[in-house]
């Protein structure tokens, strides 16, 4: 790879960055404007903004390492987020709009009248974030070393840029980057793409040809292996705080139904990429080195120094757009959610930047310690799905909502999540594969948190009518 010309690309765009994030900063009067961009987004902004989260390092870096291992299968990340849109755009987003409020824990103050689960809501969904955004943290140094740019130094100035340009911008800074972003990184990524393709044309995505391709790689256990992710990405998008942020923000409740079905359709599309770049190095039987992306090692098997350096430019693109609006949701969740009654307008200002760059720190420190993306991404959706989907989902059917069922719903599933983190250290004795463990931190805490739904609104049910008598 040109290094010279990736560091020169690289840095332009990290300028380019601050200097919208700065632009931006001077329409920013207060916490609304800063979290929410005023209520403002239009169909076009908030469509590419909803792209831009998801197609991150988890979406193109962690689909192909997935699928160099389970091949077709490795899709499932991408496919869970298209269906959770898919959801969302039939009326699950226009009511996320209609409830105004600023974030997803909010909703157990107004629904439930508890300002407490408000709070442990929040710091479970702000704890969940601090995963993901850990977890693109890990795909940018994965990057970086299949770029042979492995300073630590540099990873750490990017990531400063990252957290300094969000911190001055707020979700104002975030969409207008988005934008830039998503269309940078769309148009490298396909144009390699189709270059491929034109290449080899041949019977890749042949439906004829699925099955004997598919073989090459770990056939039924894939399929296990990748269940747990298509249901926690599928799931997570109804209730995740960094994308209720922007249907919070958007106009009205038919831009956001319109924008997340738009947004569901491109993922759909783009999803195939990083697959087919993914089983491509299987079949090639390329050498990944370690620490490395598979997705990386491809393009540099079949493209120029000067590509190369212009793919890497476009993922930096997609994992910051991800993180961006993870470190806007997380400073969200903490600022939004406690009582800071006793600061003026221009101190909780104050305060949600300070914030807003203590959650990325946090999150450079524990990416220090991980190194596999989308098993750090699918652990912090299953801890804020076990824990919180259940008591969000009721909100959207039913008024008549009790104080305890969400609390043994939070407890029973985040309890048992707990547990069964547990699972892996006597799990080999008693014959468990990696499968089966990654199947029950998904769906043992989410079962177990139904279950406590129900036995708290009829602990709270049975209490109000001896209170009655």
């Amino acid at each position: 790879m040109n290094s010279m010309f990736f560091l020169s690309a690289f840095s332009i765009l990290g300028i380019l960055y601050l200097i919208l994030g700065l632009i931006t900063s001077k329409k920013i009067n207060t916490v609304e404007d800063y979290f929410l961009a005023g209520r403002g987004l239009g169909l076009g902004a908030l469509t590419f903004t909803l792209v831009a989260t998801q197609i991150g390092g988890g979406m193109l870096l962690g689909t192909a390492d997935a699928s160099y291992s389970s091949g077709y299968f490795g899709v499932f990340y991408t496919l869970g987020m298209s269906i959770g849109f898919i959801i969302l755009g039939f009326g699950v987003a226009a009511k996320l709009r209609k409830f105004n409020v600023a974030t997803t824990a909010e909703l157990f103050e107004v629904k439930y009248g508890s300002k407490f689960l408000r709070k442990v809501a929040s710091l479970l969904s702000a704890l969940s974030m601090v995963g993901l955004l850990t977890g693109q943290i890990v795909a940018s140094r994965a990057l970086f070393n299949a770029l042979g740019v492995g300073s630590e130094m540099i990873l750490l100035l990017f990531w400063l840029f990252v957290v300094v340009y969000t911190v001055v911008g707020g979700l104002k800074a975030v969409v207008l980057t988005d934008i830039f972003q998503v269309i940078f990184l769309i148009t490298i990524v396909t144009g390699i793409f189709i270059f491929c393709l034109l290449k080899e044309p041949g019977s890749f995505f042949k439906i004829s040809s699925l099955v004997g391709t598919q073989n090459t790689f770990s056939g039924k256990g894939a399929f296990l292996i990748q269940l747990p992710v298509l249901l926690s990405s599928a799931l997570y998008p109804l209730f995740g705080q960094d994308l209720a942020q922007r249907f919070f923000a958007a106009k009205n409740k038919k831009i956001a139904v319109k924008a997340a079905l738009l947004a569901s359709a491109i993922l759909i599309a783009f999803s195939f990429i990083p697959v087919y770049f993914g089983m491509k190095a299987k079949l090639l039987a390329l050498t990944i080195p370690a620490k490395t992306s598979v997705f990386m090692t491809v393009v540099s098997s079949v493209s120029g120094s000067i590509v190369v350096a212009l793919i890497g430019c476009a993922l930096i693109a997609a994992i910051t757009s991800t993180a961006d609006s993870l470190l806007c949701a997380i400073s969200s969740n903490i600022t939004q959610d406690f009582d800071y009654s006793f600061l003026t307008t221009k101190n909780k200002l104050f305060v949600s930047k300070i914030v807003t760059f203590l959650a990325g720190i946090i999150g450079l420190l524990l990416a220090y310690n991980s190194q596999d993306i989308l098993g750090v991404l699918a652990q912090s959706y299953e801890l804020l799905i076990g824990s919180l989907f259940v008591s969000v989902l009721f909100c959207f059917f039913t008024n008549n909502l009790k104080k305890m069922a969400a609390l043994f719903s939070i407890i029973g599933g985040a309890g048992s999540f707990g547990l069964l983190k547990l699972v892996p250290l006597g799990c080999s004795s008693l014959g468990c594969s990696a499968q089966i463990i990654n199947i029950l931190l998904l769906v043992v805490p989410l079962t177990i948190s139904f279950i406590g739904y129900g036995i708290g609104f009829l602990v709270d049910k049975t209490a109000y009518t001896y209170s009655t008598k």
